[in-house]
């Protein structure tokens, strides 16, 4: 199911007929919307099975996957050596060090209505960073249980959205932005969200993929939720500094972060 017409729409007539095919296309996803918090799986080609919580709305184009292994990360709270060692097992060299609090696993479905809420024209995935052995970024997520690599990570956003939706966000020519809500997803040069942005854009026109240069931490001020970046070392500071979101389109930093991801969607898009 693919657009005619999508790359050669000249003339006024071919617009307006372009136009008219993405509204009828439109219309035949928005029944496949689900904007309360579901339970979905997705199997990838390499055969990896990614069980996670998931919510869109086609018509606002707006989607969420979050992990919500939340009874492993509290087993991981509890007891970080065990959880390590069941870990280690299924993969030797990653390690996860997304520090989650007790606050955030008690308010885990809220912080995703947030993402999903927030923003049009955007995909959320609030996933584990990762580090590998020598505590370096490991250019990974951890999801439902799965260490997923920039490829895996790219077709699980085209499956979530029935691979092919991104048909009709080409041929509206409309951005759009992925954010990467997971630790150290933007850490060095050829990090997690670079090549994400990569994967994405051999299917997508015009994407953007927003990662975290360190740490994500999580707070609520005034009623209102917030997510930054630092780290353990600044955090330790009188005035700790705080660091911008990275954004990456086909691997490029467009320098286009701020200090808070909402803003840097806003910042791409306007």
């Amino acid at each position: 199911m693919v657009l005619p017409m999508m790359a050669y729409a000249q003339t006024q007539k071919e617009i307006d007929e372009l136009k008219a095919q993405i509204q009828k296309f439109e219309e035949c996803f928005r029944k496949l919307s689900m904007p309360e918090p579901h339970s979905s799986s997705v199997t990838l080609s390499s055969g990896k099975t990614v069980n996670f919580a998931a919510q869109s709305d086609f018509e606002r184009k707006a989607f969420v996957d979050v992990d919500q292994l939340i009874n492993d990360v509290r087993q991981w709270k509890e007891s970080p050596y065990l959880w390590q060692l069941n870990h280690m097992k299924k993969s030797k060299a990653i390690t996860d060090t997304k520090d989650l609090s007790k606050w955030e696993v008690e308010r885990f479905d809220e912080i995703a209505q947030d993402y999903f809420e927030g923003n049009e024209f955007a995909f959320h995935i609030a996933a584990h960073g990762l580090v590998n052995a020598s505590g370096n970024a490991s250019n990974k997520i951890l999801i439902g249980g799965q260490a997923l690599n920039a490829k895996e990570t790219a077709e699980l956003i085209l499956k979530s959205m029935n691979d092919t939706y991104h048909h009709v966000l080409n041929a509206s020519k409309q951005e759009f932005v992925v954010v990467v809500h997971s630790c150290h997803s933007a850490d060095g040069e050829d990090n997690f969200a670079s090549q994400l942005s990569k994967e994405l854009s051999k299917s997508m026109l015009n994407v953007s993929v927003v990662g975290a240069p360190q740490t994500v931490y999580c707070t609520i001020q005034d009623g209102k939720y917030t997510e930054y970046i630092s780290s353990e070392q600044e955090l330790k500071k009188d005035n700790p500094v705080n660091y911008k979101w990275k954004v990456y389109k086909n691997g490029q930093n467009t320098g286009q972060g701020t200090y808070d991801y909402k803003s840097t969607i806003k910042n791409i898009q306007k």
